[in-house]
């Protein structure tokens, strides 16, 4: 493993005996033996947003410099696999990222007491586990103002509602309206 404190006649010695065995780790037994898997769980709805994409990619560079091993899963955002998601992968991983869309406070809050979970998104389970949001009022309310001050004064958006079930679209729609009303 690298230990700096073996002579170089020992590492020489065992690094024979692993090449004329052919050992491999069991990655199971030294977990078990470390307490932790190494492995981390990043689960959203779908890769093919280029948000979740660029932040699935964010989250592998973060955990490659503290070693760790990043397992993605699209949920689609259904109940039955969020559930089993949170249902099984505290048994295999040290922590889990999760996007629910579809996930109660309790469903989250029995796994969360024993595997570090941490909510992405609104849906304001923030009582049950970590949680990283984008202020998406606020947001809109700066974008909207900066085009005002720009001096347009014939402002749209394209998709804001189109979603309108998300939580994110609802919250933009309402920052660009506070602006717009703002400003009469």
């Amino acid at each position: 493993n690298g230990y700096p404190h073996i002579s170089a006649t020992t590492r020489e010695k065992v690094e024979a005996a692993i090449s004329e065995l052919g050992y491999r780790p069991n990655l199971s037994a030294r977990s078990m033996g470390r307490g932790r898997t190494g492995f981390i769980a990043f689960a959203v709805p779908s890769l093919g947003n280029p948000h979740f994409a660029e932040l699935a990619a964010r989250v592998i560079t973060a955990a490659k410099r503290q070693h760790w091993t990043v397992l993605i899963e699209e949920t689609g955002g259904q109940k039955v696999s969020e559930d089993t998601l949170v249902k099984t992968m505290p048994y295999l991983v040290d922590g889990i990222i999760l996007h629910p869309e579809s996930l109660t406070a309790e469903d989250v809050e029995e796994r969360a007491r024993d595997t570090p979970i941490v909510l992405l998104g609104e849906r304001g389970l923030e009582l049950v586990a970590d949680r990283v949001v984008a202020d998406n009022v606020s947001a809109a309310d700066e974008i909207t103002e900066h085009l005002i001050a720009s001096g347009h004064r014939r402002i749209a958006t394209v998709g804001i509602r189109s979603d309108a079930h998300l939580q994110a679209s609802q919250f933009r729609d309402q920052g660009l309206r506070r602006a717009l009303e703002r400003h009469g």
